[in-house]
């Protein structure tokens, strides 16, 4: 056996096993999107609501606990934030007699 048949059975080998190695799936597997936390949900369902009972307006005029420009929901905002590791109260904003005590709930 010369080195010629020997370094192309070595190039083959090679090949087979780099081709082994490349998985068989190549389709990327999507994560399940993460499920909000029960209490999440239900606070800033009710600070949406308490919000809007109250009608406080934002200095543009937009209805406090009302959707954003976009359409979205405040509790989707909301849950959204507080998955993001942005705190909004919802709790102290639920808690809330008047518009002027909004800013006094920490965030």
């Amino acid at each position: 056996m010369g080195v010629m048949p020997l370094r192309l059975s070595a190039q083959i080998f090679l090949f087979l096993g780099i081709l082994g190695c490349i998985p068989a799936n190549t389709q990327p597997v999507e994560p399940e999107p993460l499920q909000p936390d029960l209490l999440v949900v239900v606070s800033c369902r009710k600070a949406e609501a308490h919000l809007l009972e109250l009608q406080c307006r934002d200095s543009g005029g937009r209805l406090l606990g009302g959707p954003n420009l976009h359409a979205e929901p405040f509790h989707a905002i909301c849950e959204n934030a507080i998955a993001n590791s942005v705190n909004v109260n919802p709790t102290c904003l639920a808690a809330v007699k008047t518009c002027q005590e909004i800013n006094s709930c920490p965030r």
